[in-house]
């Protein structure tokens, strides 16, 4: 009888921990490429659009999205505070641009431009809640004076808590245990 009821008990708390268990955040990095960037000239200022964006490689929760799938992405404009955005199968990103570094030199220019928002995951990533990220936008000559140009357009998230349990989740099962505790010893004992 007393290990039914502790059998129940614990079942209980598993039952408990796992209905108020948070999802865990995205975590991980993505790159993508274009088939055609428009705008410049590369430097403070400019805006960038893109033609056809496309997924080439992501780590962590972004490792399984399949390459060359397709994003919808928002001019990109070298101006702190703008708006920056794109949208997949597997989620969205709404941020404003944080920085923006120029460098010119005898080897060509370089403008990078990050912008800070919020991931928000859906489709193949739906299960995981919505995690703060960072976008990178690179534009840069090949050569100085040069009008061919590379452009890099990439993001990450920031580590996230894989592994370590909810506050509430914690608080439940901790709850469970010292009602066991507590169940043992207002128990009678018997001879």
């Amino acid at each position: 009888m007393k290990a039914a009821r502790t059998g129940a008990a614990l079942m209980l708390c598993a039952t408990l921990a796992v209905g108020v268990a948070e999802a865990a955040p995205a975590v991980g990095t993505g790159s993508v490429s274009f088939v055609s960037v428009s705008g410049g000239p590369i430097a403070e200022g400019s805006t960038f659009d893109f033609f056809l964006a496309r997924w080439v490689s992501g780590t962590g929760d972004f490792s399984a999205i399949p390459s060359a799938l397709v994003l919808t992405t928002s001019p990109v404009t070298a101006t702190l505070g703008a708006a920056v955005s794109f949208g997949a199968e597997f989620g969205s990103f709404v941020g404003s641009v944080s920085d923006v570094d120029f460098t010119s030199s005898t080897e060509g220019v370089v403008l990078d431009v990050d912008a800070l928002g919020t991931f928000t995951p859906g489709g193949s990533l739906g299960g995981l809640e919505a995690t703060s990220m960072t976008l990178s936008f690179r534009a840069e000559t090949l050569s100085s004076g040069g009008t061919e140009a590379r452009y890099v357009y990439s993001f990450g998230t920031p580590p996230g808590t894989h592994g370590v349990p909810a506050p509430a989740t914690a608080g439940l099962v901790a709850a469970a245990l010292a009602g066991l505790l507590l169940s043992r010893r207002a128990a009678p004992l018997r001879a």
